[in-house]
């Protein structure tokens, strides 16, 4: 957790660096779906807004412990919280019964198939105390 420091600040980082071997942490009805997930593949997953914004259902397999960032040359490996996130964005996904292709699904893009907007994004960590565009740090490169 040390070498995420200055990568991301969200009372979630606090929580990992205080019980470094806890369980999984409450995603319970007051944390969005939305949330979890990007908060999740930001912080320990090093996914950028565009990778977060870009992910689709067809790139997300829970089953196989993997999603495919866009941009990434292989599918990256799910810890079990990540895995429980996205399933939990695929159901509510399938509850706004939307045909978009993307897993990240607003009320404004659940009737289109483009992804929802950058700003959506950086600023759907803002309830759990993230900084604006805390997803793009800038010495962060995929490789």
């Amino acid at each position: 957790a040390r070498a995420l420091e200055g990568f991301f600040t969200s009372q979630g980082l606090a929580i990992l660096q205080a019980t470094p071997n806890a369980g999984p942490p409450s995603t319970g009805s007051d944390v969005h779906p939305h949330e979890a997930l990007t908060g999740l593949l930001a912080l320990i997953h090093g996914a950028t807004t565009q990778e977060i914004r870009h992910l689709t259902v067809e790139a997300t397999a829970p089953a196989a412990e993997t999603v495919t960032l866009r941009g990434r040359p292989h599918p990256t490996p799910l810890d079990p919280w990540t895995r429980a996130a996205a399933e939990t964005c695929l159901a509510h996904r399938q509850a706004l019964n939307s045909t978009n292709p993307c897993l990240l699904v607003t009320l404004q893009t659940r009737a289109t198939r483009a992804p929802s907007g950058d700003s959506y994004v950086k600023n759907v960590l803002a309830p759990a105390g993230g900084r604006q565009g805390s997803c793009d740090h800038p010495g962060y490169s995929p490789s």
